[in-house]
């Protein structure tokens, strides 16, 4: 990824960086000074969420295309960005556009209608399916879910983007899992492949 050019400055290192470090800030913020917590949070938007933010969403700076969209990488880089981003917007309030500006996001992501010169496939198709693989899809939805849960508790009052097609996605998980007793078991397409 570095001999990328431009490189990028942010993957799933970051994504899992940036929900750890919310997570423990959100968990210790009331034992921390004024000051530890300046710290902790202008290295998380130095380190993490501008990172990924300006590799995945914001404009001018954004590396991936909608190309990337299809890929179950973009709502991990993308969501746990913005987990970070609302651990931190009692403290860095230009958090909460950035918080805007993703759960906007997330629809488009939704929504990409892949591309056939280059052989991206739709990210969800009709009926809630993912075909990167289900490993991937579960990978995928769990990351934006996390930030959508997160999102629903710190901003209960604050509606997010209606995201149609959403409500397929668990018919599309119990289709392609065997019934057994305990964990379910599916078929993993990347491997058959």
């Amino acid at each position: 990824m570095l001999a990328r050019i431009p490189a990028w400055t942010s993957d799933l290192k970051t994504a899992e960086d940036c929900w750890t470090v919310a997570i423990g800030f959100d968990a210790i913020y009331d034992l921390l000074s004024k000051e530890e917590r300046k710290v902790i949070v202008e290295g998380l938007v130095k380190n993490g969420i501008k990172p990924a933010l300006n590799d995945w969403v914001m404009g001018n700076n954004r590396i991936h295309t909608l190309n990337s969209m299809g890929h179950n990488w973009w709502s991990a880089c993308v969501g746990m960005a913005g987990v970070a981003s609302l651990a931190i917007m009692t403290d860095y309030p230009e958090a909460s556009e950035w918080v805007d500006k993703i759960s906007v996001s997330f629809q488009e992501w939704h929504q990409f209608n892949g591309d056939e010169l280059h052989f991206k496939p739709k990210t969800m198709d009709s009926k809630g399916g993912m075909y990167e693989s289900i490993n991937y899809a579960a990978f995928g939805i769990s990351e934006y879910l996390f930030f959508r849960l997160a999102h629903q508790n710190t901003l209960p009052d604050k509606p997010q983007p209606v995201i149609e097609g959403l409500e397929k996605i668990a018919d599309f998980f119990i289709n392609a899992s065997y019934p057994r007793d305990g964990m379910l078991y599916s078929l993993n397409l990347e491997m058959v492949i």
